[in-house]
């Protein structure tokens, strides 16, 4: 049974805060994605700092909705889970994380519908685990309201 869950998220403000970063991005680029975490280039999965999500619009050069829209997030957690069958079938292969049609980005929110899952180590099923990735040398701060 699908869940519907909408973050009534104002605003989001990452001040070095590593969400789901993986050291080895920058060296690792199939086709012009980033697989297994991005459809993007693994140039355009890093963001600058301070980095603001609202979704009051989208946002250009990120993981599009089902809509086609940018939801700000750059990545999602790398899958290495066995596919539930309630997330239906793998839309992208190379990214198999990431469904962008259960996305919907729309009145100020992103909607992600997704089903059970765990995000964990060598048993990650959990579908759109969404992230982006910063550099994390300096102090880690977020902010939310």
């Amino acid at each position: 049974m699908s869940k519907n869950f909408t973050p009534s998220l104002a605003k989001l403000v990452v001040q070095s805060l590593i969400l789901l970063a993986l050291p080895f991005l920058v060296s690792f680029s199939v086709m012009g994605q980033c697989p297994p975490v991005s459809t993007l280039t693994c140039e355009q999965v890093q963001v600058a700092l301070p980095y603001s999500l609202s979704f009051g619009s989208e946002v250009a050069g990120t993981l599009a909705d089902k809509s086609g829209l940018g939801t700000g997030f750059t990545m999602v957690d790398a899958y290495s889970g066995t596919r539930l069958s309630a997330d239906g079938a793998v839309s992208n292969p190379e990214v198999p994380g990431y469904e962008p049609s259960k996305l919907t980005l729309a009145g100020g929110s992103l909607q992600v519908v997704t089903n059970k899952g765990i995000a964990s180590t060598t048993s990650n099923n959990q579908i759109n685990s969404l992230g982006v990735k910063v550099d994390s040398r300096n102090r880690l701060q977020a902010e939310v309201t």
